[in-house]
């Protein structure tokens, strides 16, 4: 993983193209939420 991140620093374009085919584009996931935890820490 980490020696793609190197070549995707290179590429951005390509890196956010191949992120998207292989994830389908970057979403948190609907389990996770930050309001949820802010809830529990308080």
């Amino acid at each position: 993983m980490v020696r793609n991140n190197r070549s995707e620093l290179e590429i951005p374009e390509q890196s956010q193209r191949g992120l998207e085919a292989e994830y389908g584009s970057y979403e948190p996931e609907p389990e996770y939420d930050l309001d949820d935890e802010d809830s529990e820490l308080e």
